[in-house]
């Protein structure tokens, strides 16, 4: 049904699924995940964080890359509202 804007004072929540966190990468295979923000946001030009594996990686390897890589440069990330 399109794309929501959250009231002012709600926060947005991003969530990347994977069906197998133990499947792996080929060598090579590209990744990326962009989010796109508002005016207001230190990131309203958008974050683009890409991957490309020179060995294998897990699904759970994947997702943890992309987590430490936004926890680096953007902003701290919450699992089921528990800093990790």
């Amino acid at each position: 049904d399109g794309p929501k804007s959250p009231r002012f004072d709600d926060d947005w929540t991003y969530a990347i699924q994977v069906p197998d966190l133990n499947a792996t990468t080929d060598i090579g295979e590209n990744s990326y995940i962009k989010l796109n923000g508002g005016v207001s946001e230190m990131y309203h030009d958008g974050i683009r964080i890409e991957l490309t594996t020179n060995s294998q990686m897990t699904g759970q390897e994947v997702l943890n890359y992309f987590k430490n890589e936004l926890e680096n440069h953007y902003y701290k990330i919450y699992y089921h509202n528990t800093p990790q």
